[in-house]
């Protein structure tokens, strides 16, 4: 096993250190087209990059002064991207992959509340379904990025009469719908800080905006 650096004659080095070059200020546009905003994910979002590929372009990125788009939106980038991109529908990776990879979208994660922190199985938030829509009704707690956020990743309940870590389910939720509210978290000194409040009263997310199947939020999230 070869413990050794890719060297700086690397060709694969070579070819991103050139990219950067012809492009010295690029726009996240480009490196998600490049396939540099998620090189570890698949074409054509990524380059299917192995660790060593991935610790080169860490590199360059560096050498090149510029701050790559999973560390300005590591949510979408390093979390819920990759659920969106394994159990999403093609339409739904169309539409929110390219404006998260480039940074356009940021992303939350619609997770914790107030009853049970981290503790999914303790989730109240409801989903109900009603026609095309799903009618989302409670709270969540200590959420990093929603005063930010035009894309959120929610876990909700949609089958109250199920043991508590079934009848979970994933949605993509536009941050503006109507009746999300986002209230920042205040610490001791009353600074505010990345932490916020999100209620939800009587929102309307279309129905497809779930992600995955009905019942799959614990499995997806695990």
């Amino acid at each position: 096993m070869d413990f050794n650096l890719p060297s700086e004659n690397d060709p694969r080095r070579l070819e991103i250190r050139a990219w950067f070059a012809d492009n010295p200020n690029p726009t996240y546009s480009q490196i998600a087209e490049r396939g540099l905003a998620a090189p570890n994910w698949p074409a054509p979002w990524g380059l299917s990059a192995d660790p060593e590929l991935q610790y080169i372009i860490e590199e360059e990125f560096a050498k090149a002064g510029v701050i790559p788009p999973y560390n300005i939106n590591a949510i979408a980038v390093n979390q819920c991207g990759q659920s969106l991109l394994v159990h999403g529908t093609e339409a739904q990776r169309e539409q929110f992959l390219p404006p998260a990879l480039a940074c356009e979208h940021i992303w939350c994660m619609l997770f914790s509340e107030p009853s049970g922190g981290s503790d999914l199985g303790a989730i109240r938030t409801t989903a109900r379904r009603e026609g095309d829509h799903y009618i989302i009704n409670g709270q969540k707690i200590w959420t990093s990025a929603a005063d930010k956020a035009t894309i959120g990743v929610l876990v909700a309940r949609t089958d109250p009469s199920q043991p508590k870590h079934k009848g979970l389910s994933q949605f993509i939720l536009d941050m503006n719908t109507p009746g999300v509210t986002v209230r920042p978290i205040y610490d001791m000194s009353g600074e505010e800080n990345e932490y916020n409040e999100v209620f939800f009263d009587d929102v309307r997310i279309p129905a497809d905006r779930l992600l995955g199947k009905e019942g799959d939020g614990w499995r997806l999230v695990m």
